[in-house]
């Protein structure tokens, strides 16, 4: 585009001066520079202002079309006529006259660069065709992302701030700017080389760490940028650091020599697949293994000899054998362990050669010393020898000075096993063996036996080195033993925390107090009880600081030390029927009281809290987006309250947050104070240090500018749709907040299909602010396709099966086996007839995308299939499922699934199923939800007994199947802290459905169609309550109910049923009956059809769980269960009542998932389980256990 200057020399003919001075004036004011541009002309032609009404000179060509930038124009004058001037470099404007006449005219100087300060008059973004950037939705963000439209004037800090912003969403392997200018006019064209981002990533070659562990260490994942030419994958930065993490952390294992290759190929435009190639190489294993510990001074009969380590030591030191790899860092370890278990038992400067050589491999580890101290630790309980000997044994002396006296009769010492003290003492690191380090392990020694419980122990020292010894025989100084450095200690006895006293607390409970200190008294289920000095005196800091932030300005300990303490003293004050001790430490110090008769300490603190600050007026000032009385809100401080730090600056996160998610993120809130007498009236109040009766508080609060949410792009995915992270997102216009792009976050995450989720925020920090920040989804997506084949056995256990035993040759397979293990190990055996009960084989295959249609869908198709040794078809299932987590970008959860089951093993009933079920769930609170379901579908159930007779009817012409339809609306509320091992909540849910089915008996009696419908509802809780010292109590409660037309029983799949794991333990599975008053098995139970089950159900279990080794998760369970079944409510009575208990162990799989062992037996005697048919309420054919063993994962409630 070129444009022409309409400045001539007759423009300054027709101007006036006033006008001519005017129009400099606005030239000089406008945006671009402006400076004379000069031209040469002969004296005589110069033209003048005072000549305005001469006429003008016609041109000698064409007049050109008029500039939008004319002067003419601007002064308002008639644009006169000029020939087209062509534009030059960007240095300004270059008048070209085509006049004799020429003058001095005022044009624009413009930068040499061609882009700045230039009109923009378009804007294009090239190169992005087949990239990710190149996408239409993407492409538009982009654009406006730079801020760069038709019509801006384009400035320095403009285009850095569009090349930052572009850098920063990662699309770009590199941006440049071109710009061809016209004058003040410039077309913008950005210059983008697309990024190239990986696919997939796999590993080979690795057989000394698994890929899991591997792969902590790649930080070349899907979705990140790799901007390489495949075959020169070295040439990038990425890729060498990505060599060399890999590398070290194969060094430190002591492997040295381990190739690592990172090559790429092509996966797309702009996509690379990564390899990571490792060779290991060849790793020689030890066939031969040497340990020796040579002493260079010779053995002297009678004189002190220095130890000898063993080869059995040795060679655990070394954790070496035969077959085992040594690497260079396996060599480096073994020196310096042994190294320093040789200075730790007493020898100087150890000299210690670890090698391999030789083929095949041997490994060598070879200890060479000459001097060493003799290390002794001794021991006794206490030290009078007869104190106390006539009381009770739980009584014993009390420590009042040091020892007892040379009065008294010592106690013996015996001398301790050296290994249990060796790590603690501080020679092993040192090697150094005067008397200073020697004092340092008698430090040690005391804190050890401190945290053990023994408070009052005491460790002396002797330290005696022979060369300075005058009483030393020659033969001794210059011997191996340089010296012998013995530790004494009288530990005099365990003592234990039974209560700590709070003394002068009035504002706080001593319950709140104690909660902010880490000592506690003992506890049989968890806490030792042990009294160490260095964390009361830490737990009375937190106490002075706990009520410093509550505004008690003054607060005092009533025992304190000195300033210039650099270690706590202790002092007796009291000894007779009670013994007390004073500890102080600069400004605390606690009381230790102990009664002569027990064995407990009782901790004593004092203090004064002192006079407590108030507040008085609260003012807001600044702010404008949040009115006072909202604010006042958010602060929670109100005047004659009680002022504290922590409530302050709880007040002022609220506030912060609260200004946040109205997206202003620079807000700045400063609280000024003033105090009402002061305790010191000169000082300056500082609100974190407030001295004063009464605190009046200024919040000065400036806002800041708001920030909206402007662009939104997205990469990483390359199977998800975009909807998917972008759906949870706030909309661009929307104020931006943290909490909320939070919580979008991790409802990304929780669909599972992603290993990694982040977004960066593009402009938030720019100065001055943007006003709108861009958000860039960066997500590494997971593998989301899974096929899993599992398989097992187990017993089959239903009382329907209680007679059926696996097939002789089963029992003699396995009889012949056993006795020909023994005739080998034994030289004895002999097969015995068994019979064994039928087991179930069970094969499971599943194919599981969490990932379907690209939309964060869940199908699942699982298939099940297991076999006993009498029936070939025991289980079967197909019942693939399709879950849709959030329906239409809302939170609501949709399950679908089809059902075909044939099933011979957990029900008492033969059952064969086909249909489809659905359910919706909405959430409603973080805690509670409601959902609504239906089910439908055919159904038959037979009798075990005889699997051609059909339970319902014998003789019906219609098919065996019945149909079914139940749709529900459950509810359920979940407050528990753990939903697999919870330790404090409540769980409560309710369920009502309405069952309907075609009465197939009725059918075939009346001969026409027949309905049963029954209204089913199930009312549950559960609680769990930590005891705060160690145990859990749980307690779980259930009622269940249903109404149906004449007392028809439920269908036999929607029966209530109780015993078993999770029912009542103690009780075989569904075996707990329908009774009459008396407790007697009702008459009616004799067909198969009627086993087990009622249409109306109560139970309950209470269950303590108490930790054994908490550390390692093993706990311990008493547990009661209740419950009753009844065809109604009519029919319910105290003999329906069943009752068991028993003991439980359980493992907490990493301190989580319970895996649990229970034992329970049944409360009132065993009852009948079946009546005989033909002798129906007299002759018990099946007579219940009274005790079962149950086994399984998780609680049963």
């Amino acid at each position: 585009m070129k444009r022409a200057s309409n400045t001539g020399s007759h423009l300054s003919r027709r101007l006036p001066i006033g006008a001519a001075a005017l129009a400099v004036t606005l030239w000089l004011c406008a945006p671009a520079a402006w400076a004379q541009a000069p031209e040469e002309a002969p004296a005589e032609s110069a033209a003048t202002p005072a000549e305005p009404s001469e006429p003008p000179v016609e041109p000698s060509e064409p007049p050109a079309e008029p500039s939008e930038s004319s002067p003419a124009d601007q002064s308002g004058s008639e644009a006169p006529a000029q020939a087209p001037v062509q534009p030059v470099a960007p240095i300004g404007v270059r008048v070209q006259p085509n006049l004799k006449t020429q003058v001095r005219a005022l044009v624009p100087v413009l930068p040499e660069d061609p882009c700045l300060e230039r009109y923009v008059t378009s804007f294009t973004i090239q190169g992005c065709d087949d990239a990710p950037c190149g996408e239409p939705r993407i492409m538009d963000q982009l654009r406006s992302l730079t801020d760069i439209v038709e019509g801006i004037r384009l400035t320095e800090l403009a285009r850095t701030r569009a090349l930052e912003r572009l850098e920063k969403t990662g699309f770009f392997e590199s941006v440049v700017f071109q710009c061809d200018a016209v004058v003040d006019t410039t077309d913008v064209v950005l210059l983008a080389r697309p990024a190239t981002f990986i696919t997939r990533v796999s590993v080979e070659g690795n057989i000394y760490f698994r890929e899991q562990e591997l792969r902590k260490r790649i930080f070349l994942r899907p979705g990140i940028a790799l901007n390489v030419t495949p075959g020169k994958e070295m040439k990038s930065e990425l890729v060498r650091r990505q060599i060399a993490s890999i590398k070290r952390l194969y060094q430190r294992e002591g492997l040295e020599d381990v190739g690592v290759q990172v090559l790429s190929s092509p996966d797309g435009p702009h996509r690379l697949r990564v390899q990571i190639v490792l060779s290991e190489g060849d790793r020689a294993r030890v066939r031969n293994v040497v340990f020796r510990h040579l002493q260079t001074s010779q053995r002297v009969a009678g004189m002190p000899q220095c130890p000898q380590v063993s080869t059995k030591k040795l060679q655990q030191l070394a954790g070496v054998g035969v077959g085992d790899v040594v690497t260079s860092k396996h060599i480096r370890e073994i020196t310096k362990r042994t190294e320093s278990f040789f200075q730790s038992i007493g020898f100087e400067r150890p000299d210690v050669e670890v090698n391999t050589y030789g083929d095949p491999l041997s490994f060598q580890l070879q200890v060479t010393t000459k001097h060493c101290w003799l290390l002794r630790v001794w021991e006794r309980e206490d030290a009078g020898k007869k104190a106390f000997r006539d009381q009770p044994s739980f009584r014993r002396p009390d420590p009042l000075g040091e020892g007892f006296g040379p009065h008294a009769e010592q106690r013996g010492w015996s001398r301790s096993d050296f290994e249990d003290w060796r790590k603690i003492l501080p020679f092993g690191e040192s090697g150094v063996f005067d008397r200073e380090e020697s004092e340092r392990g008698v430090a040690s020694i005391r804190k050890i036996l401190e945290g053990r419980g023994f408070l009052f122990a005491e460790v002396a020292m002797d330290h005696r080195n022979f060369k300075r010894q005058a009483s030393a025989s020659r033969q001794i100084r210059s011997g191996p033993v340089r010296g012998i450095i013995d530790y004494r200690l009288t530990r005099n006895h365990e003592r234990r925390v039974e209560k700590i006293t709070l003394k002068g607390h009035e504002a706080f409970s001593a319950a709140e107090l104690l909660s902010e200190m880490e000592t506690r008294p003992y506890d049989f289920f968890g806490q030792p009880g042990h009294l160490i000095v260095d964390r009361v005196l830490f737990d009375l800091g937190q106490i002075h600081r706990f009520y410093r932030e509550h505004g008690f300005y003054d607060f005092q300990f009533e025992l304190q030390g000195d300033v210039a303490d650099l270690a706590p003293s202790r002092q007796l004050v009291r000894n007779d029927d009670w013994v007390i001790w004073e500890f102080r430490y600069r400004d605390r110090g606690f009381r230790v009281l102990k009664h002569r008769s027990s064995m407990a300490l009782s901790i004593e603190i004092a203090f004064t809290e002192g006079p407590r600050t108030r507040i008085g007026e609260i003012e807001f000032v600044g702010n404008t987006e949040v009115s006072n009385r909202q604010l006042g809100a958010l602060l929670a401080l109100r005047t004659g309250q009680p002022y504290g730090t922590d409530r302050l600056e709880e007040g002022l996160e609220r506030m912060g947050r609260w200004y946040e998610m109205l997206g202003h993120h620079h807000v700045e809130i400063e609280p000024i104070c003033e105090v009402r007498d002061a305790v010191d009236a000169t000082a300056l109040c500082d609100v974190t240090d407030v001295r004063g009766g009464t605190v009046d508080l200024l919040l000065r609060v400036d806002e800041g500018p708001q920030t909206v949410v402007g662009e939104v792009l997205w990469r990483g995915n390359f199977k998800t749709l975009p909807e998917v992270l972008t759906r949870d997102l706030p909309k661009p216009g929307t104020p931006f907040s943290e909490l909320k792009l939070s919580q979008a976050t991790g409802k990304m995450r929780n669909l599972g299909i992603f290993s990694g989720v982040t977004v960066e925020r593009v402009g938030l920090d720019e100065r001055p602010a943007r006003g709108r920040v861009g958000l860039v989804v960066v997500v590494e997506e997971a593998q989301s396709r899974f096929i899993d084949v599992a398989a097992g056995f187990r017993t089959i256990d239903r009382e329907a099966d209680a007679s059926t035993k696996a097939p002789p040759w089963v029992g003699s397979l396995v009889s012949q086996s056993t006795a020909a293990t023994d005739r080998m190990t034994t030289g004895l055996g002999r097969p015995l007839p068994l019979s064994l009960p039928d087991v179930l084989v069970k094969a499971e295959a599943e194919y599981l995308d969490l990932n379907f249609r690209s939309r964060g869908h869940r199908f699942r198709v699982p298939l099940r299939y297991g076999f006993s040794t009498t029936d070939p078809m025991r289980l079967l299932s197909f019942t693939p499922t399709l879950t849709i987590p959030r329906l239409w970008g809302s939170d609501v959860l949709v399950d679908m699934r089809l059902i075909a089951e044939l099933d011979k093993v957990t029900e008492q009933l033969d059952r064969t199923e086909f249909g489809a079920a659905s359910s919706i769930t909405w959430p409603l609170t973080s805690k509670m939800s409601t959902s609504l379901g239906i089910e439908a579908g055919v159904i038959r159930f037979l009798d075990p007994q005889s699997l051609s007779t059909e339970v319902t009817t014998a003789d019906s012409t219609d098919d065996d199947f019945t149909p079914q339809v139940k749709p529900t609306v459950r509810w359920r509320l979940d407050t528990q802290d753990n939903p697999i091992n919870p330790t404090r909540g409540v769980a409560l849910a309710m369920e009502l459905g309405y069952i309907l089915e075609i009465d197939r008996e009725r059918i075939a009696e009346f001969a026409q169609t027949q309905l049963n419908d029954f209204v089913k509802w199930e009312i549950s809780a559960e609680f769990a309550w930590s005891t705060g010292f160690g145990p859990v109590l749980a307690a779980f409660g259930r009622y269940g109910g249903s109404v149906g037309e004449q007392d028809t029983l439920l269908p036999p799949n929607e029966r209530f049923t109780l015993g078993g794991s999770n029912g009542m333990r103690g009780f075989a599975d569904h075996a707990v009956g329908r009774y009459d008053s008396d407790g007697e098995l009702l008459s009616d139970l004799t067909d198969v059809s009627q086993l087990g089950g009622g249409n109306v159900v109560t139970n309950g279990s209470v269950e303590v769980r108490m930790p054994l080794m908490r550390e390692r998760g093993v706990w311990s369970a008493l547990f009661f269960d209740v419950g009753a079944l009844a065809r109604n409510h009519e029919s319910l009575s105290a003999g329906s009542v069943r009752m068991s208990s028993g003991l439980g162990l359980r493992y907490l799989i990493g301190k989580q998932i319970p895996i649990r062992l229970d034992w329970g037996w049944v409360v009132g005697g065993a009852r009948c389980a079946e009546w005989s048919p033909d002798a129906p309420g007299s002759t018990c054919a099946v007579t219940e256990e009274s005790s079962a063993l149950h086994f399984d994962l998780l609680y049963p409630f």
